[in-house]
């Protein structure tokens, strides 16, 4: 198949029209790499290839504008990529691209969501873990960036408690605070503990 023109869109882009008057839009590093020039004589081969690491190359370009807005999860990334049209193989070489660069980690993904949540959030340990796990973190991911928190609930329950309350310790804050914490996913007996706590409090004042 020969190419009739070459015309340059942009600093990143060309358009290459074959002699049956089909366009390409190609990368323009593609198009240089291999040297093409009007007139050359290219393989219906080398046409697919062409289009497909033009593809992986604006399937690269897209996740990096996304990780350059906020950090994101390689499911999170994969997922996206998808839903805007770019090929399982595209999204494959961009992500393995973007893994050797270190601009996806998610372990430190995981850390710093675990950090913002316990600082803004009254969510349990469980269901951050949870949370964590839906975003798309592997296992060992999250026990990895869990290792230098401390995981206990009945505390992570104490400190939430102390947000909700405040100063009050009267019977209907108590009931407040336990739907609160069922809430947010602490279980019966850790919310048990808490309230027999509290109760015994507010009996001795």
């Amino acid at each position: 198949m020969l190419i009739q023109k070459i015309v340059f869109q942009s600093s990143q882009t060309c358009t290459l029209t074959l002699e049956d008057n089909t366009s390409l839009e190609l990368d323009i590093l593609c198009v240089t790499s291999n040297n093409l020039r009007e007139g050359d004589d290219v393989s219906q081969e080398l046409l697919l290839q062409l289009q497909e690491d033009t593809a992986y190359i604006n399937a690269r370009k897209t996740a990096v504008h996304m990780l350059s807005r906020r950090m994101r999860t390689e499911k999170q990334l994969v997922q996206q990529l998808c839903a805007k049209g770019y090929s399982s193989q595209a999204v494959a070489r961009a992500i393995a691209d973007l893994k050797n660069w270190g601009y996806i980690d998610d372990i430190a993904y995981a850390k710093a969501f675990i950090e913002y949540r316990l600082s803004n959030s009254k969510k349990s340990w469980r269901a951050i873990l949870w949370e964590l796990r839906r975003e798309g973190l592997s296992t060992d991911d999250i026990d990895e960036a869990t290792e230098d928190f401390d995981l206990d609930e009945e505390q992570r329950a104490q400190q939430v408690s102390e947000k909700i309350l405040g100063l009050h310790r009267d019977q209907k804050s108590l009931e407040r605070l336990k739907n609160a914490l069922l809430r947010n996913g602490f279980s019966w007996d850790v919310v048990g503990g808490i309230l027999s706590q509290y109760q015994q409090e507010y009996m001795e004042e």
